[in-house]
């Protein structure tokens, strides 16, 4: 059993620890603060950007499952937007990686669902050379999923 006596002598290490634990706790509630900051942030420049269709209904193209882009090729417009959103999802992945973002459960099949569209899809093809590759494997990995 521990006494006074060894309490008294061990007391400057004692408060150390107790100081070193608080410090932890409020090291990880203030990364858990940021994660979820981060989050909102991310989040809210995913929302402006989809709101562009709202306000553009010449986007809701970007949407279609059947085209022919031959016919009607991909506008600047269109480009645009679909750089833009992959790039938001660039900004998301690295923010996951770094471990100051928590990625949604359902990212890989949101992003296959829209990179398969049509425009997306070519607007990505045009895009995947100058972007870092352990994105653009993950971009490549969701896309094969099923």
């Amino acid at each position: 059993m521990l006494g006074l006596g060894w309490i008294s002598q061990n007391s400057l290490s004692v408060v150390e620890t107790g100081s070193l634990i608080f410090a932890g706790i409020g090291l990880l509630a203030a990364a858990k603060g940021s994660r979820i900051k981060n989050h909102l942030a991310i989040t809210k420049e995913h929302r402006e950007l989809w709101s562009e269709f709202l306000s553009r209904p010449e986007l809701f193209r970007v949407l279609e499952a059947k085209l022919d882009l031959t016919r009607q090729p991909i506008t600047p417009s269109e480009n645009l937007i679909v750089s833009l959103l992959i790039q938001n999802l660039n900004s998301s992945f690295v923010a996951s990686k770094a471990a100051l973002f928590i990625r949604p459960e359902k990212l890989s099949r949101d992003m296959r669902d829209f990179l398969k569209l049509p425009i997306p899809r070519n607007v990505w093809e045009e895009m995947r050379p100058v972007q870092d590759d352990k994105f653009v494997a993950f971009v490549e990995r969701s896309l094969e999923r099923k």
